[in-house]
């Protein structure tokens, strides 16, 4: 078996942002992406959550959830596979009534990441359509 190895983010990096709240809870979730130009998919490599009004210790918690989920994904772990342990973890419900911060997080950062995809695919065909 081979040694996990990290990419690092680049110095220079396309990042998206979205806002969020749950209950009194209003939260900043921003994503950013490895701009792959050999890769027809535009990988997250990066989460900063911030919380807005709200205790030091709620705070550290989803720093160190951002850090974690970070980490993860420079070290390879598809987006897609955070998200499902998230979405199956207790303190995640998707009960439309009564949504977790842990939730909103998770279906925030998915939008973000999905809109970005979205975006990029368009102007890699854009670009094709140019050069035809």
């Amino acid at each position: 078996m081979k040694d996990p190895r990290r990419e690092h983010m680049p110095d220079t990096r396309s990042s998206k942002t979205g806002k969020a709240q749950v209950d009194s809870v209003e939260f900043y979730v921003t994503i950013s992406f490895f701009d792959d130009v050999d890769r027809d998919d535009a990988r997250p490599g990066e989460m900063f959550i911030r919380m807005s009004k709200h205790g030091s210790d709620l705070s550290l918690m989803y720093d160190a959830l951002a850090v974690m989920v970070s980490v993860s994904l420079q070290y390879g772990v598809p987006w897609q596979k955070i998200k499902e342990k998230f979405e199956h973890s207790r303190g995640s419900t998707s009960d439309h009534e009564n949504p977790s911060i842990l939730h909103g997080i998770i279906m925030l950062a998915d939008r973000l990441i999905s809109e970005y995809r979205s975006e990029t695919q368009a102007m890699q065909d854009d670009v094709s359509i140019e050069g035809a």
